[in-house]
């Protein structure tokens, strides 16, 4: 969707007389938009999502939650449900 080129074009350069022809710039343009707009506003997005560089080593759930999802579960046996559904966890 955000990175459109092929061929090794970079930054969705064409060559000349070439148009784009993605599914994402047709459904934009149908809509009476600009392409380029709405990709620029996609990445500028992207840019400010969090990161972080290492990434944690140990990604566990804390004990409150191990705490809910064995409740759900027991809930889960005493009303004979197949599936552990939001209503066991609320």
């Amino acid at each position: 969707m955000l990175n459109e080129a092929s061929n090794g074009e970079a930054n969705g350069a064409l060559p000349a007389g070439r148009q784009s022809h993605s599914l994402f710039a047709s459904a934009i343009s149908k809509a009476g938009g600009d392409p380029a707009v709405v990709n620029r506003a996609i990445q500028k997005l992207v840019v400010r999502l969090p990161a972080q560089d290492p990434p944690p080593e140990d990604t566990s759930l804390s004990q409150a939650t191990h705490r809910v999802l064995r409740e759900a579960q027991n809930l889960q046996k005493t009303m004979v449900c197949v599936s552990l559904s939001m209503h066991h966890k609320v």
